[in-house]
C-alpha cells in the first residue's frame, strides 16, 4: 500500500501564523517548480506574523504559503530510507520581534517525480484543456484531477518500485506520495499534521 498526501488539516491548530521573510512565497514557489534538484537556494526564514496570537511551534508538517516545511524528525526518517534522494533546506523560525526561536525545520524539495496512479480506476475526473505551444500551435491535452476526499485510489505497483517519497509528474504534480514504510515510520514516531488517503497497489 502507498499513500496520497492530500495536505495538512483545515484546522486553526495548523494556521501557524508564520510568514516567509526574504525571498518571499512567490520566489520560493518558483524555485520548487524546477524539475531538477536545487543548488542556489537563498537563506530561508519564517517569522511569526505581527497579528498572530499563537505561541506554539509548528507541528511536523506545515505549508506556509502552500510550501512544505517539515520537522527535523521527518527529515531524519526520509534520509534513513532514501539517503541523498530528496532535498531539505534549513528554515530559521523567528518570533514577532525577529528573535530566532532555535528550532529545526526544513523546506522540503521532493525531487522524485512519477505518475503511479491509474486515473480510470481511481476517484479522479478528467478535463480537456487547450494550450498554446511555443510555436503558437494550439493543442488539446487531457488533465486529471482528484475528486474531493477520494475514497478509492489505485496505483501501478511496478511504477512505485522502491520509492518512499515522490510527487506526481504530469498527473497531480503538486501532490506528495508516501510509501507504506515511510507512513508507518511517521506514525511510530508520532509525527502529526497530514491528511492522507490509502492507495491500493496492483
Amino acid at each position: 500500500m502507498a499513500w496520497l498526501i492530500y495536505g495538512t488539516p483545515i484546522d486553526p491548530e495548523f494556521d501557524l501564523g508564520f510568514e516567509w521573510v526574504g525571498p518571499g512565497t512567490s520566489a520560493i514557489r518558483q524555485l520548487l517548480t524546477r524539475p531538477q534538484a536545487l543548488t542556489d537556494v537563498p537563506p530561508l526564514r519564517l517569522q511569526r506574523a505581527q497579528h498572530s496570537r499563537k505561541k506554539s511551534m509548528p507541528l511536523d508538517f506545515s505549508r506556509p504559503g502552500g510550501i512544505w516545511v517539515v520537522s527535523d524528525r521527518f527529515r531524519v526518517i526520509v534520509q534513513q530510507l532514501e539517503p541523498q534522494q530528496n532535498q531539505f533546506f534549513p528554515v530559521t523560525l523567528h518570533d514577532k520581534t525577529g528573535a530566532d526561536l532555535g528550532v529545526q525545520f526544513h523546506l522540503m524539495n521532493v525531487t522524485q517525480r512519477r505518475d503511479v496512479l491509474i486515473p480510470e480506476q481511481s476517484d479522479m475526473y478528467s478535463e480537456w484543456r487547450e494550450i498554446k505551444k511555443s510555436s503558437g500551435e494550439l493543442v488539446k491535452i487531457c488533465q486529471w484531477y482528484l475528486h474531493g476526499y477520494p475514497k478509492h485510489l489505485v496505483a501501478r505497483k511496478e511504477e512505485i518500485g522502491a520509492m518512499h517519497l515522490w510527487r506526481g509528474l504530469a498527473v497531480l504534480p503538486l501532490q506528495l506520495f508516501f510509501s507504506d514504510q515511510l507512513m508507518k515510520r511517521c506514525e511510530n514516531a508520532g509525527l502529526r499534521g497530514l491528511v492522507s488517503y490509502p492507495i491500493v497497489e496492483k
